[in-house]
């Protein structure tokens, strides 16, 4: 059984210390950043299922085509290469808060609790 993304990408968010901020109006980059810690966590987990995770990957391809967008209007003096490297560093980033410490085995035991024991 695959992971539920949506639960994980907020649980991600709110047990990972800096991915977690101040409330404040969600944009694109934000969105993007919680699908790729989605994405990383499930990898570790090995609990992706072939049919969702397609569906899950051609809206990571759209939220990563529109974030790519927001970041060149907002900084209209970046090359192309400069937009795609502070994605890059970005990605590199969010993999790092995800794979610090027992971050996404906790979040694997959330999304898959073992069975309960009988006695």
């Amino acid at each position: 059984m695959g992971l539920d993304r949506g639960a994980l990408a907020v649980a991600i968010l709110a047990s990972t210390p800096g991915l977690a901020q101040e409330p404040r109006p969600v944009g694109i980059t934000q969105i993007w950043q919680s699908f790729m810690a989605s994405r990383f966590a499930a990898l570790k987990c090995n609990g992706i299922d072939r049919a969702p995770d397609a569906h899950f990957l051609a809206n990571l391809n759209d939220v990563t085509i529109r974030a790519t967008q927001s970041l060149e209007q907002s900084s209209p003096e970046k090359r192309p290469e400069e937009v795609v490297n502070s994605m890059k560093a970005a990605e590199d980033g969010v993999h790092d808060k995800v794979d610090q410490g027992d971050t996404a085995e906790r979040l694997c035991i959330r999304a898959h609790p073992p069975a309960p024991r009988h006695v």
